[in-house]
């Protein structure tokens, strides 16, 4: 049976995944703006044709499908067996290990405790992420990684 191990996805400044203590490659523009779709959606199946639209926008070539599915494959070899399958026409990341996530319930646990010095004050409900793939491009979209 294999040995559980901690992945950690980082999508709070430069997207960066972690592996047992380890920094993985993650390879190029359209790879990374895969990982950083499903780690922002993580646990929920991303469809195609929503990775599609974050990495060509509204006109992708004939070859995109194909595109993502090499991105994907690519994805399953850095990442541990089972993070990453195929489901309906789409692709779930398994995990809760997102630094956003964390971040979140961290928030909403500081609202909940409530009153006092330091609390979170209350906002307006931040709109749905899944609206706006094609808005959602990262800094590694353009080889930046996060740097000007």
């Amino acid at each position: 049976m294999a040995e559980h191990v901690r992945v950690e996805y980082r999508v709070l400044g430069p997207l960066e995944v972690v592996v047992g203590g380890r920094h993985l490659d993650l390879g190029g523009a359209r790879q990374r703006i895969v990982l950083a779709c499903l780690a922002l959606e993580a646990g929920r199946t991303v469809p195609v044709h929503r990775l599609v639209a974050a990495i060509y926008g509204a006109e992708p070539p004939a070859s995109a499908r194909a595109q993502v599915q090499i991105c994907v494959s690519a994805l399953r070899r850095l990442l541990p067996d089972g993070r990453l399958v195929t489901r309906n026409q789409g692709y779930p990341l398994d995990t809760t290990d997102v630094d956003l996530l964390d971040h979140e319930r961290l928030v909403e646990a500081a609202r909940a405790a409530g009153g006092g010095a330091g609390t979170v004050p209350d906002r307006p409900p931040r709109p749905d992420r899944r609206a706006r793939p094609g808005t959602r491009r990262i800094a590694a979209a353009d080889g930046r990684n996060g740097r000007p």
